[in-house]
């Protein structure tokens, strides 16, 4: 990493290719220093001020560089499949680009029930190990899951490996309340999509992993807060 401005203009054309652009940031595919990249720009919103547009942005930025560093020294175990940051500056993150992997959206859509219990299982693991490392998600949702082919046999119930990504809303205050909020807001993700997914095989996984039942009372507690907030509009 570095501390100069890299400038998606200055690596824009052949080398770099849009893959999308959400609300708050375009993502580019290209060539980093001779390595395939993924790029995550977060561009200037113009409907703020350039004050706090600048504040949030770099809040952001640091947030994600923060989790990525807390995770590969606390779990090796699961930064080991992890994207690598090559470079960053105050509006862009360079990772290293995950290939032969997709989403789990594009998973479920093409998966057996079998395996798709299997992977809510492997989910809860990984969200697991993510608040056992000391970092809150904000943002978990079956688009910031990557899946790992191992084989080419993609509904190989063992083989593939789920990989977290997009830690842009992520934070350090790991408490119950905010745990169970994270659950919550996967479970909302997939239920919203996914009707009929059984969220309890990935409540079961996350349970066992974190050796403690607290965090799934309290998701009870913030759902009905949720369905207060429904109701009341």
């Amino acid at each position: 990493m570095t501390s100069s401005t890299f400038s998606i203009r200055q690596y824009a054309g052949s080398e770099w290719s849009l893959l999308f652009q959400g609300a708050e940031s375009r993502v580019y595919q290209g060539v980093f220093h001779s390595k395939p990249a993924i790029l995550k720009e977060r561009f200037k919103k113009t409907y703020r001020l350039d004050e706090l547009d600048q504040k949030l942005t770099k809040e952001r930025i640091r947030s994600e560089l923060k989790a990525y560093q807390k995770i590969e020294k606390k779990c090796p175990d699961l930064f080991q499949n992890m994207c690598r940051v090559l470079h960053s500056d105050e509006r862009n993150i360079v990772f290293t680009e995950l290939t032969d992997t997709i989403s789990v959206k594009e998973y479920f859509d093409q998966s057996s029930e079998e395996a798709i219990n299997e992977m809510l299982k492997k989910m809860g693991e990984v969200v697991a190990q993510i608040h056992l490392c000391g970092v809150i998600h904000g943002d978990l949702t079956t688009s910031n899951f990557l899946v790992k082919q191992q084989h080419k046999q993609l509904d190989s119930l063992m083989d593939n490996v789920v990989i977290p990504i997009d830690f842009g809303l992520s934070s350090g205050l790991v408490n119950v309340e905010n745990q169970a909020v994270d659950l919550y807001v996967l479970e909302r993700a997939i239920q919203s999509t996914n009707p009929k997914i059984n969220f309890n095989h990935l409540l079961d996984s996350y349970q066992k992993k974190m050796e403690t039942d607290k965090i799934n009372k309290k998701l009870d507690q913030v759902r009905m807060r949720g369905r207060k907030r429904l109701m009341i509009g």
